[in-house]
């Protein structure tokens, strides 16, 4: 009988945590289905994490294998925080059963770390990461002879949003 009982418990226990943790398991689903998305876009996750209560951020990690510049770098962080904050907001469950809903730009982080075939940060001239954190997007390149990151540029989310959305408008009116 106790032996049931403590199974009862245990069980019992189980449900309820399940219950606590339904906001942490909605947004790793929709963070899956992100991610899974990215990865048929040719970047490769290598790191996720957040946090949830007064904190509250959705961190996600990728290893992109091209040489970029900013202007491809910024293209690139926009395009995946939109997608980001899309996949979001538009998913019922997260709507639903969190009270992050909106999710905005300042809840989420972006880190592309730009390779080269060897698996190493991108040196000579490109950009070697890239990061959205904050409402900010920094840009980093890899010292040739320290190995170090450098922040060589920085920018509001909203600032490179225009600009991104200039070269689009100005690359159409082009055609």
């Amino acid at each position: 009988m106790k032996k049931i009982l403590l199974l009862l418990v245990f069980l019992l226990g189980l449900t309820s945590c399940d219950l606590n943790n339904d906001e942490e398991h909605v947004i790793g689903i929709v963070k899956s289905e992100f991610i899974k998305d990215l990865k048929q876009k040719g970047l490769t996750p290598f790191m996720t994490g957040g946090g949830l209560g007064k904190n509250f951020e959705i961190a996600v990690g990728f290893e992109c294998f091209q040489k970029v510049n900013i202007s491809d770098a910024r293209k690139l962080g926009v395009g995946c925080a939109l997608a980001m904050l899309k996949k979001y907001n538009t998913n019922k469950k997260f709507r639903e059963k969190t009270p992050y809903y909106p999710l905005n730009i300042r809840d989420i982080v972006i880190l592309i770390g730009f390779r080269n075939e060897d698996g190493k940060s991108m040196k000579s001239g490109y950009v070697a990461n890239m990061g959205v954190s904050r409402n900010k997007i920094y840009y980093t390149y890899c010292d040739e002879k320290t190995e170090k990151l450098i922040k060589f540029h920085e920018e509001s989310f909203e600032e490179a949003l225009r600009i991104v959305e200039a070269e689009k408008a100005s690359n159409k009116n082009s055609l």
